[in-house]
């Protein structure tokens, strides 16, 4: 075989394992910046967030946060919930399979409700966002 076969038949193998590659390999520091983006949000817990709340969108969400802490867990549906609250706000990461699904952020009014907005992968200011209601 000549090398510019050779050298095709390398990259059509390389390309294929590329994308046939599960996309768990592909998006491997998903969790990790989920886990970073929850790290910028670093004030002291000024709210306690644990209970059963309900969305919408969400359906029931369990969240857990232990007493003086600032760290939130739990489980909606299939996905797994990391969180922490900052303040009177609630930053939530949604993973599911290792992949982050979702993130959101909800500030608790007086009424008692959590209110913000999330979406899907990393939470970014500006348009894009949804409505996030917990009540």
């Amino acid at each position: 075989m000549n090398s510019r076969k050779y050298l095709f038949c390398l990259v059509a193998i390389v390309t294929g394992l590329v994308l046939c590659a599960p996309s768990a390999l592909l998006a491997k520091d998903n969790t990790n910046e989920a886990q970073s983006w929850l790290a910028t949000h670093t004030g002291a817990a000024e709210i306690n967030v644990d209970g059963v709340w309900d969305s919408s969108d969400w359906g029931k969400v369990l969240l857990h946060q232990a007493k003086d802490a600032r760290e939130v867990t739990r489980t909606s549906d299939n996905w797994e919930i990391e969180g922490v609250v900052s303040g009177k706000t609630v930053f939530l990461a949604f993973i599911g399979k290792g992949q982050v699904g979702f993130t959101g952020e909800a500030t608790m009014n007086e009424d008692g409700t959590l209110t913000g907005s999330y979406s899907k992968g990393i939470l970014q200011s500006g348009s894009g966002n949804k409505k996030l209601v917990l009540h």
